[in-house]
């Protein structure tokens, strides 16, 4: 979990933590799919290297979404 360290999920209460472990089976399910759509096999290194490129700014998209979910499941219990 990047998101969280690990003292940060201890501390939170079950219920949260049940939270936040749900987004990350979410998130790993959408990384899944996301990454069955990139073909790396073309002999094409222009292909590849573009394909990587997108391949790495999506991943990141998605990370970001995840960890931007779950720093406002922790926001929201300090509230």
């Amino acid at each position: 979990m990047s998101a969280l360290t690990p003292d940060e999920f201890r501390s939170l209460p079950a219920s949260k933590r049940v939270d936040v472990l749900e987004l990350e089976i979410e998130y790993s399910l959408k990384l899944f799919e996301f990454s069955k759509i990139f073909n790396f096999e073309s002999k094409d290194i222009e292909e590849n290297r573009r394909l990587s490129d997108d391949f790495d700014r999506g991943w990141r998209e998605i990370m970001q979404e995840r960890d931007s979910k779950i720093r406002l499941l922790i926001y929201e219990e300090t509230l």
